[in-house]
């Protein structure tokens, strides 16, 4: 009797089990159904419950297929901004979408769909929504989140120009130097290999929007590699960098940057003369590189060309701050150096003649200061200058007045 009872019991087991299977398999059909009239509530609710319990699914064919179509429906929800209740139950829905999505295709059974995946442009789908994102999110300077954006955008969308160009851009920001050089120079082979390819469809390629869109970007690539490339010490191979990258782009602040690579390594000082030099002669107007350059011919003790180049920015542009200080520096310095000499001379002629001197050098230097301070009225350093040159050229009243505006300032 027991042995009869044992085996209807197990008989009952076994059909429960088979009816817990059948509704198991029946939720991913009713799910896959959902998802394909546009349910998309009622496909994420089907495909989860199926999927919490896969030991159930007996046919294994169903398991990819209910990832794949789960893939689909948080596919569908980042898409449908509207579905605004839906998404906040689900935020992350991009991230579900992409975990199925590489269930479905990585499944033993998984061939079906990856050749279905294919046909549906699956992973450029998904590339869009995290590429988007990432641009949202570091718009916003969520950096940290839009890092894991574009690496999942990298992963969906490999070799693909904007993507790394934006990836490299987060790891900057997140502080990532290495991973930051090493996508940089990935974006300039893929984006020399697809465009300036010794073949025809390179060639093709050139006619396209999407050349457009990358060319108004690679600018930036190479002068973020010369930046770090400068900043590790190697300021050859910036130069080098930058250089590679006129070849591809005609963007002026590449030609900028140069320069300014130029001018923060000394080892580089006649060549960096050769080029600014060549830069001033074909933008004879532009102002701000006769500044970069004469700063640099001071710091090189070029004094008379410096001071040359700083009276030329300051006849074009009176207003100009970098003009106004390398004019005041210049005769403040000189009447230093006779300071100096008339402190070793003793023959009280010469004496007074250069006592003249450093007068009228204090007298040209006073109204560059005083623009500098009129401009920044904030700036300490302007008004120890005046408070000094007016005492030296019996400007008493002024020196009054400017050491108090001094203490003021210092809150003494």
């Amino acid at each position: 009797m027991n042995y009869m009872r044992q085996l209807g019991l197990l008989i009952a087991l076994t059909a429960l089990l088979a009816l817990q299977a059948a509704a198991q398999n029946s939720k991913v059909t009713t799910g896959v159904l959902a998802q394909q009239q546009g349910n998309t509530a009622e496909a994420i609710l089907k495909l989860e419950e199926a999927l919490g319990n896969q030991a159930l699914i007996k046919n294994v064919k169903l398991i990819p297929k209910a990832h794949y179509y789960l893939a689909k429906a948080y596919l569908d929800l980042a898409a449908d901004t509207s579905k605004k209740e839906l998404r906040t139950k689900y935020p992350d829905f991009a991230e579900r979408a992409k975990s199925n999505y590489d269930k479905a295709i990585s499944h033993p059974e998984g061939d079906t769909w990856k050749k279905q995946a294919i046909l549906d442009n699956f992973s450029y789908s998904l590339w869009v929504v995290f590429f988007n994102d990432g641009i949202s999110l570091f718009s916003g300077e969520n950096n940290a989140k839009a890092l894991d954006r574009f690496k999942a955008s990298d992963e969906l969308n490999p070799n693909h120009f904007l993507t790394l160009r934006m990836l490299g851009a987060a790891y900057v920001y997140n502080g990532d130097t290495t991973g930051c050089v090493n996508t940089l120079e990935k974006a300039v082979e893929v984006y020399k290999k697809r465009y300036y390819a010794d073949d025809a469809g390179a060639q093709a390629l050139r006619a396209t929007p999407e050349f457009q869109t990358d060319s108004g970007q690679v600018s930036y690539v190479y002068q973020q590699l010369a930046v770090i490339y400068n900043k590790q010490g190697d300021g050859e191979k910036a130069i080098g960098m930058l250089e590679e990258g006129m070849k591809y782009t005609k963007d002026e602040a590449l030609s900028r940057q140069e320069l300014n690579i130029y001018q923060q390594n000394p080892a580089l000082f006649e060549m960096a003369v050769k080029k600014f030099q060549e830069a001033i002669a074909a933008n004879p107007k532009d102002m701000q590189i006769k500044v970069v350059f004469a700063s640099m011919l001071d710091r090189n003790e070029r004094i008379e060309e410096a001071h040359a180049l700083f009276q030329e920015v300051y006849n074009a542009d009176p207003k100009s701050i970098e003009a106004n200080f390398g004019l005041a520096r210049y005769y403040i310095n000189q009447a230093a150096a006779v300071n100096e000499k008339k402190s070793k001379e003793y023959n009280e002629a010469k004496v007074d003649a250069m006592d003249v001197e450093v007068r009228k050098l204090l007298e040209t230097a006073y109204p560059f200061m005083k623009f500098l301070h009129e401009a920044q009225p904030t700036e300490p350093e302007w008004l120890r200058q005046l408070v000094s040159i007016t005492g030296n050229i019996g400007k008493d009243a002024e020196m009054v007045e400017y050491g108090k505006k001094l203490r003021d300032l210092s809150g003494n």
